[in-house]
């Protein structure tokens, strides 16, 4: 499957849906993959009909994270880089961003979530921060995940890899809605957005990005620190063996 099939943008009066469509390999985060949804929001901002962004996904999974399996130093270093562009994209860009989710979600993949403006998910989610356990740290999407559940309950998270139930998530800020029919509570937040003209809802994600702006700096570190543990001989031994078990 190539990239573009693995992403595919639909135009739909109003707003564009970027489908992840690869669950053979639970939609997980490669470099050429988050390239693609770089290029997915290219197309949504070039377009002055298109008032938010819908991502979605196929299969039992919305986002396995990370494809480790693939990865060597070089090809994830690139992927750290894009995947925190991405994420500053989906939360501070002038588009609305929703995020539909009707499958788990692991580290990567709830981040990828996290970072759009509405998270809405049906009673079958789970969404967990699994990094821990191939020795590796949620740094890159740390800071979205933090800004919706508090810092605390983050670290918690991200420690015992907490594995949280829709419903769970729901409370917690996770998840902005939980609904046994995703898409009739899409239409209803589209319905929202459209009540408001494009600029204005462009000015006040403006305005939330200056008054709560990601840390560049911190990006730089969570780049260079998630790079470091993958370079580690240790964490990339771990990551093989599981590879070799099946587990990964």
């Amino acid at each position: 499957m190539t990239v573009d099939d693995a992403v595919r943008t639909i135009r739909k009066p109003g707003h564009l849906v970027v489908l992840l469509n690869d669950d053979r390999v639970g939609n997980a985060l490669t470099p050429e993959l988050v390239d693609r949804l770089h290029r997915a929001l290219d197309e949504a901002e070039a377009d002055p009909a298109c008032r938010a962004v819908v991502l979605t996904a196929v299969g039992e999974t919305f986002c396995a994270g990370s494809a480790l399996r693939k990865l060597d130093a070089e090809g994830f270093g690139a992927m750290a880089t894009g995947l925190w562009r991405l994420l500053c994209r989906l939360a501070g860009g002038r588009l609305p961003t929703v995020a539909v989710m009707e499958g788990w979600a692991t580290g990567g993949g709830v981040g990828l979530a996290a970072a759009c403006d509405v998270v809405i998910a049906s009673p079958s989610v789970t969404c967990q921060l699994t990094e821990v356990y191939f020795g590796m740290l949620p740094t890159i999407i740390m800071p979205w995940i933090a800004r919706r559940v508090g810092e605390h309950r983050a670290l918690r998270m991200a420690m015992l890899a907490d594995r949280l139930t829709a419903a769970e998530a729901h409370r917690v800020g996770l998840i902005d809605v939980l609904d046994e029919s995703p898409t009739t509570a899409l239409r209803r937040v589209l319905a929202a957005v459209r009540r408001s003209d494009r600029d204005t809802l462009g000015d006040l994600k403006d305005v939330h990005r200056v008054l709560f702006p990601p840390d560049e700096r911190y990006g730089l570190l969570a780049e260079r620190t998630f790079g470091a543990r993958l370079n580690d001989p240790k964490v990339a031994n771990r990551i093989r063996a599981l590879v070799k078990e099946g587990l990964l």
